[in-house]
């Protein structure tokens, strides 16, 4: 924290952003505004000024950044993957489902027509040994073609249904390949980008003392990397609470965490949390409302 703690309000500017990072004065300028914003939304008064003079926001690009970038190239680039065998699996089960469906009108079709064909042969069988009339022989005659007919027909489908397996099968089996193939990049991801602790932003200051008095403060706030928006803001938010002179929380889950995990949820909430505050209130009394 800031040997010169609790001055407030604190003017910020945003003073040099490597163009490696791919980051606008705006966009630089609106994560400063938000991550100023998670201490006075809290508190309910003003902190901080971002823009026009004060003291220097710094993106300083090394190979941290570089890191990230790649990781989130690689995020990037799985995410698609899933999506993709997201999009494959669902219409697998619906044409899987398509299929049994299919399967068990034919079997159905396949039973209807054994009794229509042991209904022909009973009858059939009654008039073995005697005198047939034309008239029940040509009847018969037709539901003899008519048995062939759908036989042949019954046995087209079946053909039909045979290589609509083979087809599933093989689809099935090309879906399994790439989702053993996505599991081994996603080994390969966690190998190569293991989670591991890196700085990504760091309060400076530099304080001149005559007779036991700081003469002046010059702040500096230098940001190494961050994977989003809500991150920068949150690293930020962070070296802007040292700046107020805030150490470190214990534990995990509060803007001054001395280690943090992207993707955390407080930014979404807006507000420093509990711990922050009080931590604020116990180092700046006068900055937080009773």
């Amino acid at each position: 924290g800031s040997a010169v703690p609790c001055v407030a309000p604190q003017r910020w500017t945003i003073d040099g952003i490597d163009r490696r990072f791919g980051l606008s004065a705006g966009e630089a300028r609106r994560a400063a505004e938000d991550a100023a914003s998670l201490w006075e939304r809290a508190v309910g008064s003003d902190l901080f000024h971002i823009g026009g003079e004060g003291s220097p926001i710094v993106f300083e690009y090394d190979s941290r950044q570089g890191t990230v970038e790649a990781r989130r190239e690689r995020e990037a680039t799985l995410d698609r993957e899933r999506a993709d065998i997201e999009e494959r699996r669902v219409r697998l089960e619906a044409r899987s489902d398509e299929h049994e469906a299919a399967l068990r009108r034919y079997e159905g079709d396949v039973d209807a027509h054994r009794r229509v064909v042991e209904a022909y042969n009973e009858e059939v069988q009654r008039w073995s040994g005697r005198e047939i009339p034309a008239a029940v022989e040509a009847e018969l005659t037709r539901r003899r073609a008519a048995i062939d007919d759908a036989a042949e027909e019954l046995q087209e489908r079946q053909d039909d249904l045979n290589r609509r397996s083979d087809r599933m099968r093989r689809d099935v089996d090309e879906f399994n390949r790439r989702v053993e193939s996505l599991a081994a990049r996603e080994r390969d991801f966690r190998r190569d980008f293991p989670a591991t602790a890196s700085e990504s932003g760091r309060y400076d200051e530099t304080v001149p003392w005559e007779n036991g008095r700081p003469v002046s403060v010059d702040r500096r706030i230098r940001i190494f990397q961050f994977p989003s928006h809500d991150d920068l803001v949150l690293v930020l938010a962070h070296e802007m609470g040292h700046a107020l002179g805030l150490g470190h929380a214990s534990g995990g889950g509060a803007v001054m965490s001395e280690v943090f995990t992207t993707g955390t949820d407080i930014v979404p909430q807006g507000r420093a949390t509990e711990v922050d505050l009080r931590l604020l209130a116990a180092r700046c009394p006068g900055l937080v409302p009773r």
